[in-house]
């Protein structure tokens, strides 16, 4: 458990690191050094930005305004559509009016 604790800590997932520090705690409280090991995997932590990660938040950001604009040519259509098919029936009635 150690050793997977301390590769975590390498690879900077700190907050898996610090879980598995703790289980060896929780295990055996008389290990030598487990609780510095602790500590500083809970610095890491602490320094590490809340929040969404920013290449989410840009993620996020394409995809909402794909979506708007997406939205915003369906509405031009349906509308378009709309007005050819009213249109059409006008002319119609209006031809047929006329006779």
């Amino acid at each position: 458990m150690l050793p997977a604790a301390i590769d975590r800590f390498d690879q900077k997932d700190y907050n898996k690191a610090l879980a598995l520090f703790k289980e060896v705690r929780d295990t055996n409280p008389e290990f030598p050094y487990i609780q510095q090991q602790i500590t500083r995997a809970q610095e890491e932590v602490d320094r590490m930005p809340k929040g969404l990660p920013l290449w989410l938040m840009g993620v996020l950001g394409v995809g909402l305004a794909g979506c708007g604009a997406g939205a915003g040519w369906m509405q031009r259509r349906f509308k378009r559509q709309v007005i050819t098919a009213v249109g059409e029936s006008s002319a119609k009635s209006m031809a047929s009016s006329d006779r």
